[in-house]
């Protein structure tokens, strides 16, 4: 969990989410995720940049939390497109 005290002074782990993400637990894990990066990266990650980091955090764990939510049967397979490139333009 985030430990306030550990936290850079530019870095405010209680407001870890970005704007409309208010779940408590996908606060807490960005919050645990800035701490683990505020302990690899230190002094480098400020100010901007470290609220850049926090949004897309949030955000990226809101999508995730989003796709979980989308019901899949076991026999449900992936949806891909294979375009074979065979020169010229490719479009």
């Amino acid at each position: 969990m985030a430990n306030p005290a550990a936290a850079p002074p530019d870095v405010d782990p209680d407001a870890a989410a970005a704007p409309g993400v208010t779940d408590p637990a996908v606060q807490r894990v960005v919050a645990a995720r800035l701490d683990a990066l505020n302990a690899r990266l230190g002094d480098r990650l400020r100010g901007e940049d470290a609220a850049a980091v926090r949004r897309n955090l949030a955000r990226d764990l809101a999508h995730a939390e989003q796709l979980r939510r989308v019901p899949l049967a076991n026999a449900d397979e992936p949806d891909p497109v294979f375009a074979p490139f065979r020169g010229g333009d490719p479009s």
